[in-house]
This record gives structure tokens, C-alpha cells and sequence, in this order.
């Protein structure tokens, strides 16, 4: 490092660099700050609307028109592939790493059904995929499926795959699994060994949450949609606020080094 030769500006140029820097950062930081304050929003929010209670003590809080009920009330889980496809139709393929944590799909292959038939799972166009081993479940991966190729795809066996009975409900199952009191929920009850624990399937048809009617869960599942939207404008903020940073150190060191030649 002692013999690492940069262009050293004056201290006036200094001093110029490092308060644009600093109020790139600030401004970095509050964006953060707001991050968090939108994820914890997020978390009461659908603490409030999606669960029961734990406490055996105390009588579920029902809010008016819900119910209780199962996921599987209005989701089917895993629907089969239909027959009939040939194996020359071009389907996404979709394997675990290509989904985000924290939700979304970040690439998508395209295979002949026949290569990808068997030993995969098969969805839909807007299906909603759920990670449900260890430690991709806990971590958050999870997607509604779009942008298909012919509106199908084949992907990892570590999905359980939702499909809702009314497309209106999309987001709202959506957001309910991808919730992290739901996710805590679902880490309790699952089985096997280390590194290969897993959500069992009974967990959806014994673990009981508040249905909402149909209009209201419509309405939780874009209000959360939207919040989710505003978290993702927000780090596309900090995003360009820290590669433009960047990009003017660059360009300054490299004005710098030019002036110094």
C-alpha cells in the first residue's frame, strides 16, 4: 500500500469531494432508514391481517365478514400437469437459484417440455411459487410466475406451487406467503434433518389463518403490493445514489490524475 501512487488533490478540492461524498451518503442513509420503516410497516400489517393468535388463552380476534379458515380454502396447492402437452412445446424453466429472495424471478430458460417433463415441478402463468426447504424458505425466495413461455414452465421440486380459485386472490396469497410472520410460522413446522428440513404439506391444511371476504382480500393483497412497490423505488434510489457517488470519484481522481501527467 506504501507504494500505491494516486493523484492527490488539494485540501480546497478535498475538502469539495468529500462533502459531495458525504451528502451522497446521507441522503443513502435516510433512504434506508425509510427501507426499514416500510418493512416494518409491512410486517404489522400483515401480522394484522393475515393470522391468528398463537395463544391457545385467548379467543381469535375474527374481524367482521372473515373467517377462519385454510390456505387451501382458496388456493389449490400443486395442481398437475394437464395431459396431452407435447413434448416439443417450449416451457420456461425455472430452477431455485432463479428466484429472489424477497420475491421475483431473475431469469428464465426456455426448454422443450420433453427434456424437463419429469423430475421437475410444473406451474402457470401468475402461479405463485413457495420455497419450501431450508434455508431458501427462511431466507424468503418465493415469486408469482409471469412472463412464460406459453404460459407454462417446469421447475425445482423444492416449490410448493399455489394457484388461486379466484385470480383476484393472486396477490393477496401471494403476499401472505411471502409475509415473515407466515414464514415463521411455517419454519415451526418443519420437518427432516439438518440442511434438509422442509415445510410439510399439512402445514397449509392444519395451520388455520383468517379468511377475509373476497373484496377485502383484494384490497390487503394491493395495498401490499404497492407498498412492496414503493420499497422497490426506494433502493432503486439508493441504487443510483451510490453508483453515481461512485461514477464522480472516478471521474474526479481521473480528472486528477490527467491534469497531473
Amino acid at each position: 500500500m506504501k507504494d500505491f501512487e494516486f493523484p492527490l488533490p488539494p485540501i480546497d478540492e478535498q475538502k469539495r469531494i468529500a462533502e459531495i461524498l458525504w451528502a451522497a451518503d446521507t441522503a443513502a442513509e435516510a433512504y434506508e432508514l425509510a427501507v426499514l420503516d416500510l418493512e416494518r410497516l409491512i410486517d404489522v400489517y400483515c401480522d394484522k391481517n393475515f393470522l391468528l393468535h398463537e395463544s391457545r388463552k385467548k379467543k381469535p380476534n375474527v374481524p367482521a365478514g372473515s373467517r377462519i379458515g385454510y390456505i387451501t380454502d382458496i388456493a389449490i396447492i400443486d395442481p398437475s400437469i394437464p395431459k396431452g402437452l407435447p413434448d416439443d412445446l417450449d416451457v420456461s424453466f425455472i430452477p431455485m437459484e432463479n428466484v429472489m429472495e424477497g420475491g421475483g424471478l431473475n431469469y428464465q430458460e426456455t426448454k422443450p417440455l420433453g427434456e424437463v417433463r419429469t423430475g421437475y415441478t410444473y406451474f402457470e402463468e401468475n402461479d405463485i411459487l413457495f420455497a419450501k426447504i431450508t434455508p431458501c424458505m427462511e431466507n424468503g425466495k418465493g415469486a408469482i410466475a409471469q412472463h412464460l413461455t406459453n404460459n407454462k414452465a417446469m421447475g425445482s421440486t423444492e416449490y410448493y406451487v399455489f394457484r388461486a380459485v379466484e385470480q383476484d386472490d393472486t396477490r393477496f396469497i401471494y403476499h401472505l406467503t411471502m409475509s415473515n410472520v407466515f414464514r415463521k410460522r411455517a419454519e415451526r413446522w418443519m420437518q427432516g434433518s439438518a440442511g434438509q428440513r422442509r415445510v410439510p404439506k399439512d402445514f397449509f391444511t392444519r395451520r388455520p389463518i383468517v379468511i377475509p371476504d373476497s373484496k377485502n382480500r383484494k384490497r390487503i393483497g394491493l395495498t401490499l403490493e404497492n407498498l412492496q412497490l414503493q420499497k422497490a423505488k426506494i433502493r432503486k434510489h439508493i441504487n443510483v445514489i451510490r453508483a453515481g457517488a461512485l461514477v464522480y470519484l472516478q471521474k474526479s481522481l481521473s480528472q486528477l490524475g490527467a491534469a497531473h501527467v
